[in-house]
């Protein structure tokens, strides 16, 4: 509802993570245990991914309206930094989800915790 831009950044989301999601379903079964037909979501999963885009949207529609506007940080400075840190926000959450249903299906070692450099269980 705040503008196109959002709404096609949280689409380009939603279906490029569902069909990463279904890719290779019977690798990611194997690899594990709690793995969930056609990669089911909860509530909480769903709310870490999508509340700050969704606060940052609504926050952006009280600041300046729904609508198209232009990244100006000259005219409108607290819309643009809400702009820019919804679709920020945005690239995270698709990047996180990307990286953990590519992740363990395409490497060929043992992932590693990036504090201490120990090898984990993959889906941990």
């Amino acid at each position: 509802m705040a503008n196109m831009s959002f709404f096609s950044a949280l689409l380009a989301f939603f279906i490029t993570s569902s069909k990463l999601t279904r890719w290779k379903e019977e690798v990611k079964k194997k690899l594990d245990s709690d793995y969930k037909e056609g990669g089911q979501r909860n509530w909480v999963q769903v709310f870490c991914n999508g509340g700050v885009p969704t606060e940052l949207a609504l926050l952006y529609m009280i600041e300046v309206g729904p609508g198209e506007m232009p990244v100006d940080f000259g005219k409108q400075y607290s819309a643009s930094w809400m702009c820019l840190s919804l679709l920020g926000a945005l690239a995270c959450s698709t990047g996180d989800t990307w990286a953990s249903e590519v992740g363990p299906v395409l490497s060929q070692t043992k992932p590693r915790l990036i504090t201490s450099w120990r090898e984990v269980p993959t889906g941990q």
